[in-house]
This record gives C-alpha cells, structure tokens and sequence, in this order.
C-alpha cells in the first residue's frame, strides 16, 4: 500500500506558483489569445465551439460549456485522472521540486486510511454484486420505480443489503481482510 502525502498549504502554493496555468493546459489543449484570457476547445466534452477559457494572471481555467473550471492543479487531476496529492505529486516532479517525505506519523495515518478506503470498497463491490445477482431483481425493481436505471447505478455503484450478516463477512475474508 503506498501512501499519499498531505502537503503543507506553503508547498503546494509553491509548486502552483511554479508553473504557468497557460503553459500546462498549452500542452494538451490549442489555446489561442482572446483578449485577457486564451481560450480552445474544452477537453473535458465535445465541442465544436470554443467555450473552454484560461486566465493568466488568475491562473485559472473555466469551460463555459460544461462548468469545469479551477486551477493548474484541478486541471491535472481532471485530465490525467489523478487525486489531488497524485496531481501535486506530478506537477512538482515536473518541476524539478523536491518532494517532502511522510512523517511517521502521517505513514501511520495513512496507512490506516488506504485500509479502511479498501474496506469500503470492497464492501460496495459486495452489495453491488447482490443488485446485480438474480435475487437482487426486486431491489432493481425498486430502484427503476424511484426512476435510477442500470447505467446511474453502475456509476454510484449502488447496491443492497441481504436479509443477513455474514454474508458481508464471508465477502471480506474472500477479499482476504481479516478482522481478527
């Protein structure tokens, strides 16, 4: 399990201040000058009309089209799907920044954070998997009634609870998570 890092607030401003928002979007969208701003087509939908719009000296992007906006690192994290320390990480490499070591205690906290996400991952893959069974057709039933089809579902991973405990429990020690 690898952790992620917290970056103190003085770090990260230092790695933004690091890069121009205009020179990283530059290399994955055409940016062309508009007055203050550049603008292109969004990368983020389909567009045929530029409506995707970088600040320079806000150092801020917005996409009038579909609402994405923020800053270089938000940019990073949308495009290369990345978690925000994931996004910082990349961007102070590419920057030749050093980047700070965990402490022992953020090691620990970490750590414990990394295990409880897969915990509660592999707990919605198990209720995922108990809509999508062929008992599950009257939970499916039910969410179709309240308007949520296969598709919305899917994408909240959404599922239920059978009539039982140890079925989750059998689920976890199957996924090899041992809570003894």
């Amino acid at each position: 399990m690898r952790a992620i890092a917290r970056f103190s607030d003085e770090w990260i401003e230092m790695v933004k201040s690091s890069v121009d928002i205009v020179d990283v979007i530059g290399r994955r969208v055409e940016l062309k000058p508009a007055g203050r701003n550049f603008v292109g087509l969004c990368p983020f939908h389909a567009e045929k009309t530029p409506s995707f719009s970088v600040n320079q000296e806000k150092q801020f992007f917005y996409c009038f089209g579909c609402n994405a906006g923020g800053n270089v690192i938000n940019f990073i994290m949308r495009m290369e799907n990345l978690t925000f320390p994931e996004a910082v990480r990349q961007l102070a490499e590419s920057q030749g920044i050093p980047v700070p070591a965990l402490s022992p205690q953020q090691k620990k906290r970490e750590e414990k954070r990394q295990i409880l996400r897969k915990i509660n991952e592999t707990a919605a893959r198990y209720y995922y998997r108990n809509l999508r069974a062929p008992f599950g057709g009257k939970a499916r039933s039910y969410l179709q009634g309240r308007g949520i089809d296969e598709k919305l579902a899917r994408e909240f991973y959404l599922g239920f609870a059978l009539d039982n405990w140890e079925g989750l429990l059998n689920f976890f020690q199957s996924a090899g998570i041992d809570f003894l």
